[in-house]
């Protein structure tokens, strides 16, 4: 069997990440990229497009000591084109909260994912003679507790034996 399309994809990615406050760590991720098919099948046609996403994860220190913290997280698709398939823009905001407890031996987190139920896919699919619109939502919205324990002692202090150099420097 053979392929039915050829996908090329060129693109580059950026991240950023800093603390704002003291209080607000923030990171960002952008990728832009062009897609091109050429299809090797007479029902599909040949495209180009280009495609752009973006991302921020917040995380705000609700108190002095840094054990409470709440996280706001965002992400969003522009259209795009794969193959002869039409993608409209795809977002979803997460938001959440975060604690540490027993000296930061013990995380406890809550995430609500896709909030606003915005995570949609919408768009259509051409063919030679055919145009397929569609829109389809799977709920996505999700809630995720964790826990994570650390086990052990993080005040291990190390010994490093003393050498005497002194029978070796003797010889030379």
């Amino acid at each position: 069997m053979e392929n039915s399309l050829n996908v090329n994809n060129t693109g580059i990615k950026l991240s950023y990440y800093d603390t704002f406050f003291k209080i607000w760590e923030f990171s960002t991720n952008l990728s832009a990229y062009k897609t091109k098919t050429s299809p090797t099948s007479l029902e599909l046609e040949k495209s180009s497009a280009n495609s752009f996403y973006y991302s921020f994860d917040n995380s705000i220190a609700l108190n002095q000591s840094k054990t409470v913290f709440i996280m706001l997280n965002f992400w969003h698709r522009l259209p795009f084109i794969y193959a002869n398939v039409y993608l409209k823009d795809m977002l979803e905001f997460s938001p959440g909260i975060k604690a540490s407890l027993f000296n930061k031996q013990l995380q406890i987190s809550a995430v609500l994912s896709d909030a606003f139920r915005t995570l949609k896919n919408n768009g259509h699919a051409d063919y030679s003679n055919l145009r397929r619109n569609f829109t389809q939502y799977n709920d996505y919205r999700n809630f995720t507790f964790s826990l994570t324990y650390n086990f052990g002692n993080e005040k291990v202090k190390s010994k490093s034996p003393k050498i005497n150099f002194e029978e070796k420097d003797r010889t030379n």
